[in-house]
């Protein structure tokens, strides 16, 4: 990729009471990968770069994974607090 390396910058910030951490590149339409369980906003990598040449590409670390603090949302409500989670990132 020399010559049109993408780098993914990282930080973290509050989203429902949890601060998230997310590595964020490239513009236009976001376009947000959402690792599976056991894995962390770093399975991405290999792919974050290629889809940042025509997305605004995020990928983070969901409640109660890796970095993020806290403990998993109620088993009642697990899908709709992550779900909820990713949209506000979105719009973060």
């Amino acid at each position: 990729m020399s010559g049109n390396q993408v780098t993914a910058s990282t930080s973290t910030v509050n989203i429902n009471g949890v601060e998230l951490f997310y590595k964020e590149a490239g513009s236009a339409k976001p376009l947000l990968l959402v690792h599976g369980a056991g894995f962390n906003a770093d399975f991405w990598d290999g792919v974050l770069a290629s889809f940042a040449r025509t997305h605004r590409t995020i990928s983070y670390d969901r409640r109660a994974y890796q970095r993020i603090q806290g403990s998993p949302p109620p088993r009642q409500n697990y899908n709709e607090q992550h779900g909820d989670d990713l949209a506000a990132l979105l719009l973060a």
